[in-house]
C-alpha cells in the first residue's frame, strides 16, 4: 500500500521543479517585481535608446524637453542613485533645442549619447557616475559638428576599438518644407577623435556623405556597414560598407554598395543593422505597405560580400508581414531576436510591443513565446499608441526591451527570459 502512494504521487502530481519551470519568452519577475519597470515625467520626453553594462546596470538615453536625458538602473530594475545623485541627469546642448537618439558605452566605461543640438549634430560622453567628461569637446563634455547649409541629426553611435567615436545620421535642408517636415538629402558619416574633435583622416574632414536615407552602422573586424532606404525607391534596403577612413569597400558590392527591393507598394522608413558570428549582415526593417498601412516590418540576412543570402528563410526574407520591427539583435546561439510593434485593430487605436525570435535559418523558433512571437505591455496604458525603442541582451542571455508610450511621456522596461 505505501509503495502504491509513493508511485500515485510520482505520477499524478507535478515536482516542484516542473511547476515552476521558466519557458524562454516569459516575464522575469526578478527585474521590477513582474518584469516591468516603468517611469513617468512630467513632460514631453522620447527615449530610445540602451545599452547593458558590463556590471549589468542598464543605461536609457533619449531627450526631455528639448534636452539630453540619461537614466541608469541596477540589474534589479531600480534607479542607481551612484548615477547623478539620483539615477538621472539632464543636460542641455548648444543651440535652441537638442536631444539624444543613440548611446555606447566605451571600454573605460564612459557614456557617450548622440544626437542634434540645434542644426549641427550633438555628442555628449558622460564619467560612471553620470558628470560630464571634462576630456571631451570644448572641455564640458559636448562636442558639436556643423554639416554646411545643413540641417544634421545623429541616429546611431559606435566606438571604434582604438576610441575614436563613429556617428551615422542623415541631412535635410536646412529650411523646411511648406509642410514643417525636412527634407532628407541623405546620410552621414562622422568620426570623432577620441576627444571628441572631427578625425580629419576620415573622409573629407571627417565626414562622408552619401545620397541615400540613413537608418543604422555597424562596426566590425571588416569595417564600418551601413543600412538605409533608397532616397527614390522607398521601397528598397541599401546596404553599404566603408573602411575605416571613410572609403567606399569595393571588396564588398561594386562601389561598395548593395539595394535591394522588398517589392512594390512597400514604403520602408527605418530599421537596424547587426552582424552574425559569421560576418553575415542581419537587417530589421519597419515601414508600411498598401495591405500594412499601420506597420509593415519584415527581417533580411546579406552575405558577407554583399549578396542575398537565400538560404535564410528560403528566399532571405523573414518575418514579413503587418508588424513593425524596427530593432533586431543576435544572441551568443545564433538566433534573432526582433523587436517591434503590431496594430491592435481598427479603429482602436493600439499599438502593442512584441517580440519575436528565429532560428539560425529564419524559421520561428517554436520555443519562444507563441510560435516564435511574445505580446507583453507593462499596464493597460502602455496598450494605446505603445512603440518599441530598443532592445539589447544581457550577459546571462536574458533580453530587456525598451518601449515608450508615445501621449504619456512615459517609458518602461522589460526583461525576458531566453532560455
Amino acid at each position: 500500500m505505501a509503495s502504491f502512494l509513493l508511485l500515485f504521487v510520482a505520477i499524478g502530481l507535478p515536482s516542484a521543479a516542473s511547476a515552476t519551470d521558466e519557458v524562454p519568452g516569459d516575464l522575469d519577475t526578478s527585474f521590477g517585481g513582474d518584469g516591468w519597470v516603468a517611469t513617468e515625467e512630467e513632460d514631453w520626453g522620447w527615449k530610445s535608446a540602451m545599452l547593458i553594462q558590463p556590471d549589468g546596470k542598464i543605461v536609457v538615453a533619449g531627450s526631455y524637453r528639448h534636452q539630453v536625458e540619461v537614466w541608469r538602473f541596477l540589474d534589479s530594475g531600480e534607479l542607481d542613485a551612484s548615477f547623478g545623485g539620483s539615477g538621472r541627469v539632464i543636460i542641455d546642448l548648444p543651440g535652441r533645442e537638442g536631444g539624444a537618439v543613440a548611446a555606447a558605452l566605451q571600454p573605460d566605461g564612459k557614456i557617450v549619447v548622440a544626437g542634434h543640438a540645434g542644426l549641427s549634430l550633438g555628442v555628449a560622453r558622460f564619467l560612471p557616475d553620470g558628470s560630464l567628461d571634462p576630456g571631451f569637446g570644448e572641455g564640458d563634455g559636448i562636442s558639436t559638428i556643423r554639416i554646411p547649409r545643413m540641417r544634421a541629426q545623429a541616429h546611431a553611435i559606435d566606438v571604434l576599438a582604438d576610441g575614436r567615436i563613429l556617428i551615422g545620421g542623415q541631412v535635410a535642408r536646412q529650411r523646411l518644407d511648406r509642410w514643417g517636415f525636412e527634407r532628407v538629402v541623405g546620410m552621414t558619416l562622422t568620426l570623432l577623435t577620441s576627444a571628441g574633435s572631427p578625425d580629419a583622416t576620415f573622409g573629407s574632414a571627417g565626414t562622408v556623405r552619401a545620397p541615400f536615407v540613413f537608418g543604422d552602422l555597424s562596426v566590425d573586424a571588416r569595417g564600418i556597414l551601413v543600412m538605409g532606404v533608397d532616397r527614390k525607391r522607398a521601397n528598397r534596403v541599401v546596404l553599404a560598407r566603408y573602411t575605416t577612413v571613410g572609403l567606399p569597400d569595393a571588396s564588398f558590392a561594386p562601389g561598395g554598395r548593395v539595394g535591394r527591393s522588398l517589392g512594390k507598394r512597400i514604403t520602408l522608413y527605418d530599421g537596424e543593422v547587426v552582424t552574425d558570428a559569421l560576418g553575415r549582415t542581419v537587417v530589421s526593417i519597419t515601414g508600411e505597405s498598401r495591405r500594412c498601412f499601420f506597420g509593415y516590418g519584415a527581417l533580411l540576412r546579406f552575405n558577407v560580400d554583399g549578396s542575398w543570402d537565400t538560404s535564410f528563410s528560403a528566399d532571405g526574407v523573414a518575418l514579413r508581414g503587418c508588424r513593425a520591427l524596427p530593432d533586431v539583435t543576435i544572441q551568443q546561439d545564433g538566433r534573432i531576436v526582433v523587436a517591434g510593434e503590431v496594430f491592435a485593430g481598427a479603429g482602436s487605436g493600439e499599438y502593442r510591443p512584441i517580440l519575436a525570435r528565429v532560428a539560425p535559418d529564419g524559421t520561428p523558433d517554436a520555443t519562444f513565446g507563441t510560435e516564435g512571437v511574445v505580446m507583453s505591455t507593462p499596464d493597460s496604458e502602455f496598450d494605446y499608441w505603445a512603440a518599441t525603442a530598443d532592445v539589447v541582451i544581457q550577459a546571462d542571455g536574458k533580453i530587456v526591451l525598451l518601449v515608450g508610450a508615445i501621449w504619456l511621456q512615459s517609458f518602461a522596461l522589460g526583461r525576458f527570459l531566453a532560455a
